[in-house]
């Protein structure tokens, strides 16, 4: 399991891959944001999540902004800050 904290950004990482974010004051609702996840990363506007499949997948602005596959046979991402 991964805590991830960016701005008022809260990310977890759960034990079987499910990367959940909320956005805003601690009693937002949370968001899955994606599934079969290794990593987690939060940066600013930036979400992203090195995959199970060793893909780096960033997405930029609102939780429900689309996903771009960046890279793939990654070990890491890294997300500049804002």
């Amino acid at each position: 399991m991964q805590g991830v904290l960016s701005g008022n950004r809260i990310g977890v990482l759960t034990s079987d891959g499910l990367f959940r974010v909320k956005e805003g004051n601690l009693f937002a609702g949370w968001v899955n944001e994606r599934s079969n996840v290794k990593k987690a990363y939060l940066s600013g506007s930036r979400i992203g999540a090195l995959g199970t499949d060793n893909h780096c997948y960033v997405k930029d602005g609102g939780l429900s902004a689309g996903w771009v596959d960046e890279f793939a046979n990654v070990s890491a991402c890294v997300l500049p800050v804002d």
